[in-house]
């Protein structure tokens, strides 16, 4: 079975959600500037924000490859939701750390689920079907993931870290299977 090819216009297909998709993306881009102006809670770098554009680019841009290759909304939004869901993780495993205290190793753990959902998502070329089977295995690792965090978490003094991991990993899971069964529909 081949991948569909490519549309070659801005028309075809989602062209009249680029300027919304981008727009959106700048502003959220803008919005830590902003809160520099009336808060000193946010302090962030030059290469923080050089890191957050480059993350929200590299966002945008696996979108829009993604939208091109289906007009099915279940598709878009299944690409959508796996899109925001890598960004949500990694954006919030750098800022904050996930899987403990901010420089701890086990955060290095957290970045092994985008991987798997980006090496999936080549391999399965943005097929509806195996993209579903690639959001199983992305929430799949993101429970080993989360076990290998919660168990020694779970065994330290610091139990309120293990139910965080426990929460955390759920909703992420959740939203990996969310995709998949957006997928699964996009395929029917």
């Amino acid at each position: 079975m081949q991948v569909p090819p490519l549309p070659t216009s801005p028309d075809e297909g989602h062209g009249r959600w680029r300027p919304v998709l981008w727009g959106l993306l700048v502003a959220i881009a803008v919005l830590p500037l902003l809160a520099m102006q009336v808060t000193d809670e946010v302090r962030w770098s030059l290469s923080d924000f050089l890191l957050f554009a480059a993350m929200l680019g590299g966002a945008g841009a696996f979108f829009e490859l993604a939208a091109r290759v289906s007009r099915r909304t279940p598709f878009r939004l299944a690409a959508g939701i796996a899109v925001g869901t890598a960004f949500l993780l990694v954006w919030a495993n750098a800022a904050v750390g996930l899987l403990g205290p901010g420089g701890a190793a086990s955060n290095l753990l957290a970045y092994a689920v985008p991987v798997v959902m980006l090496a999936g998502t080549v391999l399965a070329r943005f097929r509806a079907r195996a993209m579903t089977r690639v959001m199983w295995w992305t929430a799949a690792t993101q429970v080993l993931v989360g076990l290998a965090a919660f168990l020694p978490a779970a065994h330290a003094t610091d139990s309120p870290l293990a139910w965080n991991i426990a929460g955390m990993t759920a909703s992420f899971v959740l939203l990996w299977l969310l995709a998949g069964a957006l997928f699964l529909r996009a395929a029917r």
